[in-house]
């Protein structure tokens, strides 16, 4: 589930994936889209698990730092102690009309990721200290597949994205490729 607020930045979409990279303005997901994960036995390990999202940042936004903050909490809000930090600049391309938003895929990976009980999970992104969304993940004991049901999206039409490109690492590292994205 999407929640977003706080902010006049806003994420547009928000998805679980096996893997996902931001290329060329892009975003490309593989195995995206789940809510669910099914494990053979507790606690689990996932060696790879990728949060990608798309924001919508609007001018007012741009051309300052943007504090981004990711933390994993388990459904009794207790920190699980894995977390993404970067800071985001975000300029605007010359084609882009005055007063339009940028949109912006972020992706931001998590590597050995320890799920010690079939429950529930949230990603919360942060934004300057505001909460801007929540993205859960329910971790189920059992078979060994990932689900399908329709995972958080506002409008993500993703063929929409021409601004920067960002992805934000579990180790605290910003990556930025593109016009938009200085830092």
């Amino acid at each position: 589930q999407l929640r977003t607020g706080g902010t006049s930045m806003k994420l547009t979409s928000a998805m679980l994936a096996d893997a996902a990279q931001v290329q060329g303005g892009k975003l490309f997901v593989l195995g995206g889209g789940f809510d669910t994960i099914s494990v053979r036995s507790l606690p689990a390990v996932h060696r790879t698990l990728t949060l990608a999202m798309v924001a919508e940042v609007e001018p007012d936004e741009r051309q300052r730092d943007l504090e981004l903050l990711i933390t994993l909490i388990d459904e009794d809000g207790t920190d699980m102690g894995v977390q993404a930090k970067g800071r985001l600049r975000v300029g605007a391309p010359p084609n882009l009309p005055p007063g339009s938003s940028s949109i912006v895929p972020i992706v931001s990976p998590f590597h050995n990721i320890t799920f010690p009980a079939a429950k529930g999970y949230t990603f919360v992104v942060s934004l300057n200290g505001n909460e801007l969304a929540r993205i859960e993940v329910e971790h189920a004991h059992g078979l060994v597949e990932r689900g399908g049901r329709e995972q958080a999206s506002v409008r993500g039409e993703l063929e929409r994205i021409d601004g920067a490109v960002v992805a934000v690492q579990h180790d605290g590292r910003l990556r930025a490729r593109g016009p938009e994205v200085h830092g």
